[in-house]
């Protein structure tokens, strides 16, 4: 496996060794209802932050027990996949994954990975139209894990990503679509300039999205889209990227993503983030690093920054619409105030408590201090609630009730259900580090 030529030493080797055992024996799916393994992002994450190989080590071997192996290749689909009028055949089924993987793995080695990327996502076939539609499918992660490939460089996992890319579920890609074409129909004199954060309080205030989701619904998403994706989309519509703003519309982006994770508490509960909504952050890192390809097409950018938000606001209305409340965080007093730079007692204090967790915190944390860099040069514009300290503040929110025994994130935040078992909030004194 090849790595990029700045790295070297043995944390780089046990990166390189772990991040190929998983290529090779894992599937990218570890059960029947394509739930993702995690492994290369964790270690990308914990190697970003400047983990050591025992780290390393220690966080690749928690993964290993929910692992199962990948599908075998099936006989005549590496050459069907040649003839793109076959494909409607096996995308979206995760059967043919190992098919998938070997095939982009031939595409790169012919092609390199970034004529592959663009060969496939950004051709404008239907077969391509359909994947790159899956972008944010499966919970972000075929953008996460692609971006982590392009991120790093490394030629198998971008495969890898491919591969998740051709076999997601396809239900969220439709949806998006959806809201595209309501957004073509939309009346041309119509604004679309409102932030995220009013958009999120519109649905909020809007029952028929903000209850469209039961508890008891197994799919939350599907509840939200059958029942009131007209109604959504009239929302979302109003948040559009143009060619010309790309840069800052790419932050304001990463800021709501920020903000819809780390807001949607309750001022009268220990602060829990849920797992849902953290991932409309830490898939933010990966817009940036898309964004950022000068390889990559301008409108079909501008396309995945629009399909990003109008999921980001699916995610938070699926989640039972939970009430924002920035200035929990704006006000919050951390357990440890560092005398210098906080980031740097935020990053050890994750990698020492890493052996606890599974591996969701160090995503958080890292995508946080990315988009405080994101998003500096905007502080004070609309859309750029999440600003200043807020940013070290929210990860510090997550270190404190990590530390304190609090669970690594619930589930579904707008409903009352989630917050069972949950104490009261703890205030803590300025005590200086």
């Amino acid at each position: 496996m090849d790595f990029p030529q700045w790295s070297t030493g043995d944390a780089t080797q046990t990166l390189a060794e772990s991040i190929q055992d998983n290529h090779e024996k894992h599937h990218i799916y570890f059960d029947e209802d394509k739930r993702h393994n995690h492994s290369v992002h964790y270690l990308l994450a914990l190697y970003d932050f400047g983990a050591s190989s025992s780290i390393l080590k220690a966080a690749y071997n928690r993964e290993l027990h929910y692992q199962r192996p990948p599908p075998e290749v099936h006989g005549n689909v590496l050459q069907d996949l040649s003839d793109e009028s076959k494909w409607n055949e096996f995308i979206g089924k995760a059967e043919y994954y190992s098919d998938f993987l070997a095939f982009f793995t031939k595409e790169i080695k012919e092609l390199g990975w970034k004529d592959t990327v663009r060969k496939w996502l950004f051709r404008g076939t239907p077969v391509t139209e359909r994947l790159f539609v899956n972008i944010h499918s499966g919970l972000y992660h075929t953008l996460i894990h692609l971006g982590y490939g392009i991120e790093f460089q490394i030629p198998a996992v971008i495969a890898e990503g491919l591969a998740q890319f051709a076999t997601t579920d396809l239900y969220i890609g439709d949806a998006l679509l959806d809201i595209e074409k309501a957004a073509k129909e939309a009346d041309p004199e119509r604004k679309n300039n409102k932030t995220i954060y009013e958009l999120a309080n519109e649905i909020y205030d809007n029952p028929a999205i903000s209850r469209a989701a039961k508890w008891e619904d197994g799919n939350k998403f599907k509840a939200v889209i059958a029942r009131a994706g007209k109604e959504l989309a009239e929302i979302a519509l109003q948040w559009r990227c143009k060619p010309e703003n790309l840069i800052e519309k790419a932050a304001e982006a990463s800021n709501g993503g920020a903000l819809l994770c780390v807001s949607a508490t309750r001022p009268d509960k220990a602060t829990h983030y849920d797992f849902f909504l953290m991932h409309c952050l830490t898939s933010t890192i990966f817009l940036n690093v898309l964004v950022g390809q000068d390889w990559i097409p301008t409108e079909a950018k501008c396309r995945m920054l629009d399909w990003k938000v109008w999921c980001d606001l699916l995610t938070y209305a699926s989640r039972g619409a939970p009430k924002l409340y920035p200035r929990e965080v704006q006000t919050y007093v951390p357990k440890v105030i560092p005398r210098g730079n906080p980031w740097l007692d935020i990053i050890d204090r994750i990698l020492v408590y890493e052996d606890k967790t599974i591996g969701h915190g160090v995503k958080v944390i890292r995508a946080l201090a990315y988009g405080e860099q994101i998003c500096r040069p905007y502080v004070g514009k609309p859309g750029f609630l999440m600003a200043d300290d807020m940013w070290w503040k929210a990860a510090a929110i997550l270190m404190d009730y990590l530390e304190e025994g609090g669970k690594e994130y619930i589930f579904s935040v707008g409903f009352e259900e989630a917050w069972a078992g949950i104490g009261p909030k703890k205030r803590y004194g300025n005590t200086p580090n």
